[in-house]
C-alpha cells in the first residue's frame, strides 16, 4: 500500500457513506421516521436532517479521521516519527483513520432520519471502531502478525454485526459495544502499566478524560435530563459527538507515540 492510502481511505469512506446517506434521504428514507434517536433530546424538524445539531456535529468524526490519515501519511518514511505499527504500516494508519471517519456518517444516518435503519448504521459504525481498538490491543499485547490482527478485527465486527441484525441474543444494541470497549480498556490498562516507558501515556489520559466528560454530558442531555432543551441550537448530544471525536484523535496520538523497533 502507498502512503497516500492513509489519507485517501478516510476520504473515500466518508464520501461513499455520505452518498449512500443522501440517496436514502432523497428517496424518503428507508423505514418509518420518528422511531429512533428521540431519546437524545433534540426535537425533530422537517427537512433532510430531523435533528440538525445532532446530525451535523458528526462531521467532527470525519474531520478527525481525515486529520489522522494526513498525519499517518506524513509519518510513513519519516525518520523523526516513532517506529511502531501505526507509523510504519499504511494498513493500520488508513484503517484507524477510516473507522473514525465512518462513525460520522453512521451517526448522521440515525439523527437525520430517526429511522430504525439509521440506528443500525449508527451502531454498526461504533462496532467497527470498537472491534479495531480491541484487535489492535491484542496485537500489541501478544505481538501477533498483521494478518491475524485483521482476521480478529473482521471476526469481531462480523459477530457484533450479526447480533445487531438478528437481535440474538436479545440485548440492547449498546450492550455489545460496551462489552468490547470495557475489554479494550482492561487490555490497554494492562499494556500501559506493564510497559510504562513504551508510550506517551498523557495522550491516553487525555482520551480517557475527554471520553468521561463526554459520557457525563451524554447522560445528562437525554430527553428529560437536566441539560435537555429540545429546541436549543446547542445540544448536549452534539457536544458528545465533538468530544468523542476528539477522544478518538487523542487515542491515535497515543498509538502513534509507541516506541517499537519491529513494526509488522
Amino acid at each position: 500500500m502507498k502512503p497516500q492510502w492513509c489519507l485517501a481511505a478516510p476520504i473515500a469512506v466518508s464520501a461513499l457513506a455520505a452518498i449512500a446517506l443522501w440517496a436514502a434521504g432523497a428517496s424518503g428514507w428507508l423505514g418509518e421516521p420518528g422511531v429512533a434517536g428521540l431519546n437524545y433530546c433534540e426535537a425533530a424538524r422537517a427537512g433532510f436532517a430531523a435533528q440538525p445539531a445532532n446530525t451535523w456535529s458528526n462531521l467532527a468524526y470525519v474531520a478527525v479521521g481525515i486529520l489522522i490519515g494526513l498525519r499517518a501519511m506524513r509519518d510513513l518514511g519519516s525518520v523523526s516519527a516513532p517506529s511502531n505499527r501505526m507509523t510504519t504500516s499504511p494498513l493500520h494508519g488508513s484503517a484507524y483513520a477510516s473507522v473514525v471517519a465512518l462513525i460520522g456518517p453512521g451517526s448522521m444516518a440515525l439523527h437525520a432520519s430517526t429511522t430504525r435503519w439509521g440506528a443500525t448504521a449508527d451502531v454498526f459504525a461504533m462496532y467497527v471502531w470498537a472491534s479495531f481498538a480491541l484487535a489492535y490491543a491484542v496485537q500489541r499485547l501478544l505481538g501477533t502478525t498483521t494478518r491475524r490482527f485483521v482476521a480478529l478485527w473482521l471476526a469481531l465486527s462480523a459477530l457484533l454485526t450479526l447480533r445487531l441484525l438478528t437481535g440474538v441474543p436479545s440485548l440492547p444494541d449498546n450492550f455489545g459495544f460496551g462489552i468490547v470497549v470495557a475489554a479494550y480498556a482492561c487490555l490497554e490498562g494492562y499494556i500501559v502499566t506493564s510497559e510504562p516507558t513504551r508510550y506517551d501515556r498523557r495522550w491516553l489520559a487525555v482520551a480517557a478524560l475527554t471520553f468521561v466528560v463526554a459520557f457525563a454530558i451524554w447522560r445528562a442531555s437525554h430527553t428529560g435530563g437536566p441539560l435537555c432543551d429540545p429546541h436549543s441550537l446547542l445540544q448536549g448530544h452534539a457536544v458528545w459527538h465533538v468530544l468523542t471525536a476528539a477522544s478518538a484523535g487523542a487515542l491515535y496520538l497515543f498509538y502513534r507515540s509507541e516506541h517499537f523497533r519491529r513494526a509488522r
